[in-house]
């Protein structure tokens, strides 16, 4: 009988055992689950960032491309002449700049309005 609860004592330590060793498997397979989940994670992360960037060639590759249409430069010179004289016309055929002269004398004009409304400021001002 001594023998037998020897034996009985000895298995239920090897039950203990062997479920310690169990519970860690267990342990170490949640923590392995966690891990795969966190790479998974970092996986779709990275694809994502992949299509953005795609998305983002695409664009560039597309505007690339339009440029590349609109870039035809005897089509481009064409349109900015037939543009020049549209605003000529428009502008009844003067020059697009001014002369020096003229720009001095209206700054000069513009300065004395200024001064004179200041200095002499009128009855609806005061």
């Amino acid at each position: 009988m001594m023998k037998a609860i020897a034996h009985s004592k000895n298995l239920k330590l090897r039950v203990r055992k062997w479920n310690n060793r169990v519970m860690k498997a267990i342990a170490h397979l949640k923590n392995l689950k966690l891990c795969v989940l966190k790479w998974d994670d970092g996986v779709m992360k990275a694809i994502a960032y992949l299509k953005n960037l795609k998305l983002c060639v695409l664009k560039w590759d597309d505007g690339v491309m339009k440029a590349i249409a609109h870039s035809n430069w005897q089509n481009l010179r064409s349109r900015i002449l037939s543009n020049a004289q549209a605003i000529q016309q428009r502008r009844n055929n003067q020059p697009f700049e001014l002369e020096i002269d003229q720009i001095i004398h209206q700054m000069r004009e513009e300065r004395d309005q200024q001064l004179s409304e200041d200095l002499f400021p009128s009855k609806e001002q005061l």
